[in-house]
C-alpha cells in the first residue's frame, strides 16, 4: 500500500526517477538519507508503495553502531531536513526541538563533543529552503512527531 518513505537497506526504484532525483545525498552518509530521497520523490509526483510480500536479507555487522554516529548523524541530518522543507515558524520549533531531542541522546551515549559538531554543522551548513507544500508535510507527519518534543515526551511518536 501507500508510504511516506522506505528503508534503504531494500527498496526497488525506477530508473527514470533516480535519473531525475538523482541518487542518495552524498552529503548525508547515514540516517535521514532515505527519507530525503522519499520527499525528492515525492515533489516530482511519483508515490511509493509498501509491498509486505517483499523479503530482504539484510546483512549487517550484528553489533549496534557506535554512540558517536547515532548522536552525531540524527542530529545533523534531522536538521538539515528541517531547515530544508519545513517553513520558519515550524522549522524553528523543530529545531529548538531536535536540539533538546539529540541532547539526550547525547547524554545517553555521552557523546557531548559528536553532538556539537551535528549541531554545528546542521545549523551552519547552507541549505536550500524548499518548503514542503501543506498537502505533503501531512504526508510526512511521523517525521514531525519524530522531531517534536512533545511527541516525545507524550510518547505519540
Amino acid at each position: 500500500g501507500p508510504s511516506m518513505a522506505f528503508v534503504g537497506c531494500g527498496f526497488a526504484i525506477r530508473r527514470p526517477l533516480f535519473k531525475t532525483i538523482g541518487w542518495y545525498p552524498a552529503a548525508f552518509f547515514l540516517y535521514q538519507n532515505e527519507l530525503d530521497v522519499a520527499i525528492q520523490t515525492r515533489l516530482q509526483g511519483f508515490k511509493i508503495h509498501y509491498e509486505p510480500a517483499c523479503r530482504v536479507v539484510h546483512r549487517s555487522e550484528g553489533a549496534p553502531r557506535p554512540g558517536w554516529r547515532r548522536v552525531f548523524y540524527a542530529t545533523r541530518n534531522s536538521l538539515w531536513l528541517i531547515r530544508r522543507y519545513y517553513p520558519y515558524p515550524q522549522a524553528f520549533y523543530l529545531i529548538m526541538s531536535r536540539l533538546l531531542i539529540s541532547l539526550v541522546r547525547a547524554i545517553q551515549f555521552r557523546q557531548f563533543s559528536a553532538y556539537w559538531r551535528g549541531l554545528r554543522q546542521g545549523l551552519l551548513t547552507p541549505q536550500t529552503h524548499q518548503p514542503l507544500p501543506a498537502e505533503l508535510r501531512a504526508e510526512f507527519k511521523p517525521f514531525w512527531r519524530q522531531n517534536s518534543i512533545w511527541h516525545q515526551l507524550l510518547g505519540r511518536t
